[in-house]
């Protein structure tokens, strides 16, 4: 079985990782998202898909907008709309189309 990889000091330094990431105290091999409250594995690039995930995408843009801890029944569906949509077309690669674009993909 191959080893696990533990946390490096130099990840919890870097730019990219520093505001969010941190090592999980009880376990060198694990860390913790603490925008999401989520835990993973510490291989470099686990790191770096969960900070191109869905999920840490949204709760990064809540945060920035002042919103960390809201939870989403509290926020208005038109914020809530405005936060997630984004989010979801980037996540699956999906074209933004216009309202004319509609009607002629309908037609």
């Amino acid at each position: 079985m191959a080893t696990k990889r533990k946390m490096r000091e130099e990840w919890l330094l870097n730019n990219e990782f520093r505001p969010w990431l941190r090592c999980v105290e009880a376990d060198s091999t694990r860390a913790r998202c603490i925008t999401c409250k989520k835990e993973f594995g510490a291989e470099l690039s686990t790191i770096k898909r969960h900070k191109a995930s869905h999920m840490h995408v949204c709760n990064e843009a809540r945060q920035q907008q002042g919103m960390d801890g809201v939870s989403t029944s509290k926020v208005s569906r038109k914020m809530f709309t405005i936060l997630v949509m984004p989010c979801t077309f980037c996540h699956y690669q999906l074209p933004i189309l216009m309202p004319k674009d509609y009607s002629q993909s309908y037609r």
